[in-house]
């Protein structure tokens, strides 16, 4: 038991520190499933948030930060004293290394600069310091103050995010985006901005208000499993369903209800980026039933391949499909 303790602590520590290779957050969203986790995740993120805002003071005082994690722990009930023994060190090393940086900062003059995360070959997970967490896609750009959570919950997307915003009232969640500005207080929701010329916005949870910069007091508000299309050629978004298809590139899961391969191609083409070329168009038309846990698209195009006699070529991100004799 205590090994496995120890190896849960390892595995989220990294997930928070940013240093959890692809395979690491692979599994700590498989684990996600499990409620047990979730809930150990939640209070891991809240000792670490505090130990992180107890340091972001004109005066850092650690005894007094390490006194609020401490508070917080003891007010949560964990599964064995190796757990909290790992959480105090935890704590203590966190509040005295960014002491040292608040230190450097403080007596240099500079208060508040800002961060950027971004992505170029896979997918990253990045916890905010308000214990917010955002998945980002490969190829997508996150920016905010270091004193993010203060006074303001503020970022700039370019790419496409999922977000998992902790609930604030005072302090709602402000995401800025080169076509609309998007706000929530708490919820989970996949955010893809203008790259080939479709914007979106799928909520799976909660409630977020969309404003667009070309008409400020144009403002859209969708509930849980609603979604906003925009194009550049479209005069007005357009309301839709949400799918989680659109955040597979996230999660690993498919699911197909007798869409044709057409829907599917572009499915795929959107979370992977993959392009489908058919030398029969009536490949396109065939329709397909299916659900996908874990998946990558190399199963799935060999899925796709075997269920309708279909050969596949594929030259770097582009698939040829041809049917076989």
């Amino acid at each position: 038991m205590e090994l496995l303790e120890d190896k849960t602590y390892e595995l989220m520590s990294r997930i928070l520190a940013g240093e959890a290779s692809q395979d690491e957050r692979t599994v700590h969203e498989r684990r996600l499933k499990d409620a047990g986790y979730r809930q150990m995740w939640t209070q891991c993120r809240m000792a670490w948030q505090l130990g992180h805002e107890a340091m972001v003071q004109q005066s850092v005082d650690v005894d007094e930060g390490w006194r609020h994690v401490k508070t917080t722990l003891h007010q949560t009930e964990f599964k064995g004293s190796l757990w909290q023994r790992y959480f105090r060190v935890a704590a203590v090393a966190a509040l005295l290394v960014f002491s040292l940086v608040m230190g450097v900062w403080w007596f240099s003059g500079v208060q508040v600069h800002p961060v950027e995360v971004i992505v170029a070959d896979a997918k990253r997970d990045v916890v905010l310091p308000d214990g917010s967490s955002v998945t980002l896609k490969q190829g997508s750009t996150l920016q905010y103050q270091s004193d993010f959570g203060k006074s303001n919950r503020q970022v700039s997307l370019t790419g496409e995010a999922f977000f998992d915003v902790s609930p604030d009232v005072i302090h709602p969640f402000i995401i800025e985006t080169g076509a609309f500005s998007i706000k929530v207080v708490g919820t989970s929701f996949n955010v893809r901005t203008n790259l080939d010329g479709f914007s979106n916005v799928d909520v799976d949870g909660g409630i977020v208000e969309v404003a667009f910069k070309r008409n400020k007091a144009e403002v859209i508000r969708l509930q849980p499993g609603e979604a906003l299309m925009m194009t550049a050629e479209a005069d007005e978004p357009k309301k839709l369903i949400a799918s989680k298809n659109n955040w597979a590139w996230k999660s690993g899961q498919l699911s197909f209800r007798n869409e044709t391969l057409e829907q599917v191609f572009m499915v795929l083409q959107r979370n992977y980026g993959w392009l489908f070329r058919v030398e029969d168009a009536s490949i396109l038309e065939e329709q397909m039933g299916a659900e996908f846990s874990e998946s990558d698209p190399d199963y799935v195009l060999q899925v796709i391949c075997k269920t309708f006699n279909l050969e596949a070529h594929r030259e770097n991100n582009i698939v040829t499909l041809v049917r076989r004799n």
